[in-house]
């Protein structure tokens, strides 16, 4: 499956050269048994909202030292354990008009990522988990390469 072992952090992809975080992927286990204790159940309820709208695409889990990436064709969540809270980023085709971003709106191109702190696992509620869900749809990566995006130490939910 893999095609190419960046040399620098050593994970396996299915694309020569491919563009990703250069960071080392780690046990999902060991990353939440030493992350805040909001990160298991903020990533439970990610992933089974995205599981429980679409069961045609697989969703990538890939941890790495500093929080557990979400992919679909590319990263579209970002689940990052910090001291007091768990920031959750989501990257979307539109900015969101909304107080519960945390951070500035991050743009490139016609990508944007919002990053939402989280500090009581009631705020992972329907609003956040359909803007999560909506950034799991069609990217533009999906419809340009068509190069799977998968190192080979991920958890890969298939349809």
């Amino acid at each position: 499956m893999a095609a190419w072992t960046c040399p620098s952090c050593e994970r396996s992809f299915g694309a020569r050269g491919r563009s990703h975080v250069c960071t080392p992927g780690v046990d999902l286990d060991d990353l939440l048994a030493s992350a805040h204790p909001l990160t298991g159940p903020v990533l439970e309820r990610i992933v089974d909202a995205v599981r429980t709208v679409d069961h045609e695409h697989e969703l990538i889990v890939d941890p790495i030292s500093k929080g557990v990436l979400l992919k679909r064709d590319a990263t579209f969540c970002m689940i990052t354990p910090m001291k007091q809270w768990v920031a959750v980023g989501v990257t979307m085709g539109r900015t969101l008009d909304t107080g519960r971003i945390s951070r500035k709106i991050a743009s490139q191109g016609s990508r944007h990522y919002h990053v939402f702190n989280i500090d009581e696992l009631e705020q992972v509620d329907d609003e956040l988990l359909d803007w999560v869900v909506e950034a799991f749809g069609p990217t533009e990566a999906a419809t340009s390469s068509g190069d799977p995006m998968v190192p080979d130490d991920v958890d890969i939910f298939a349809p």
